[in-house]
């Protein structure tokens, strides 16, 4: 039954899988597997097993067909079955920490927009990674839809990340040191966009000494 799951036959691949359903918890593993590999017309299928399954072991795999227009949304309600609406959150986060290009942090960051609704008090804390992404977009996306939900900074490096993703300047530059990283993940990130550079130049150039000697560090 496990080697039929790799069989190309639309019909008869997921027939497997569903057979697989019937067999608890060794199934999780093996339908975990053709996940990875499977057509995004057959992911609905698998997820609605694994879904019966009550595997949490499924959220990760699931996670990488979040984007996808036909897999997407059964991968997003699978997840958010197995894990709870903060379950899909935390693995855009996660993937869009993971990524470095562009047109995939672009999706992801669609993706994540579109959970709006259902990022609460609770869980929007889950998007305080971004606030030191380097795409400028994702990192504005996360610093407003935390201020939305009355999340505040709890320190100087959280204060100077929000400070950058605002591209608030005279506030980062205010903060002095703790805005340096932050200001130079921007920078790399301006630059592979080829915008913006002069802006988190110039505000490095007006913090001085840390800046420079971070920079000579590097």
């Amino acid at each position: 039954m496990r080697d039929t799951l790799l069989d190309d036959n639309r019909g008869t691949a997921l027939h497997a899988a569903q057979a697989l359903g019937n067999f608890g918890e060794p199934a999780v593993e093996p339908l975990i597997k053709f996940l990875k590999r499977c057509y995004q017309y057959q992911v609905a299928t698998v997820a609605e097993v694994l879904v019966r399954l009550k595997d949490p072991r499924a959220i990760e795999p699931l996670s990488g067909w979040i984007t996808d227009k036909t897999a997407g949304p059964a991968a997003v309600a699978a997840i958010a079955a197995l894990g709870g609406p903060a379950a899909v959150v935390e693995q855009l986060v996660a993937r869009l920490m993971r990524t470095d290009d562009m047109l995939v942090n672009h999706d992801l960051l669609k993706a994540l927009e579109s959970q709006g609704p259902s990022i609460d008090r609770s869980s929007a804390p889950l998007l305080v990674p971004l606030l030191t992404h380097w795409d400028r977009d994702t990192r504005k996306m996360a610093a407003d839809m935390l201020a939305l939900h009355g999340w505040q900074p709890a320190d100087d490096a959280q204060r100077a990340a929000v400070a950058v993703a605002r591209r608030n300047w005279d506030e980062a530059v205010r903060l002095g040191s703790p805005s340096v990283d932050p200001l130079i993940r921007g920078l790399l990130g301006a630059a592979r966009h080829l915008k913006g550079v002069s802006e988190y130049t110039a505000a490095l150039a007006r913090i001085g000494t840390p800046a420079m000697d971070r920079l000579i560090a590097m």
